[in-house]
């Protein structure tokens, strides 16, 4: 279903809001493994690092490789799909990643442009 920005700006924030959740979670998993274990402290940061790096872009490529929603996106009725309506799969969902990395990489203005341009 094709969405306006207002929507679509929702979906993010609330997206932004659930990877910082799942980020943290996991950041402080990782870390009281890491410390239970003993490991040295610049190394448990490189971990955490690490694991909040892929559990970010693992929520956002899988879920809209299989589930073709984002929690966001599931709540504003949006969907991910190809040309087909079929599932957009693990390649191209990281393309779109990304390309909205890039996109955002200027003062996040390739994401805020819907806004003011409809």
């Amino acid at each position: 279903m094709l969405v306006g920005s207002g929507p679509r700006v929702v979906a993010e924030v609330i997206d932004l809001i659930a990877m910082w959740f799942l980020i943290v979670a996991s950041g402080g998993g990782t870390w009281a493994v890491a410390a239970a274990v003993g490991v040295s402290e610049p190394v448990t940061v490189m971990l955490v690092v690490a694991v909040g790096a892929n559990v970010g872009v693992g929520y956002l490529v899988i879920l809209h490789a299989h589930g073709r929603q984002t929690l966001g996106k599931r709540i504003i009725g949006a969907t991910v799909t190809d040309m087909h309506l079929r599932t957009i799969g693990h390649g191209r969902a990281l393309a779109r990643l990304i390309a909205e990395i890039a996109s955002a990489l200027p003062l996040y203005l390739g994401n805020l442009w819907p806004l003011w341009d409809p």
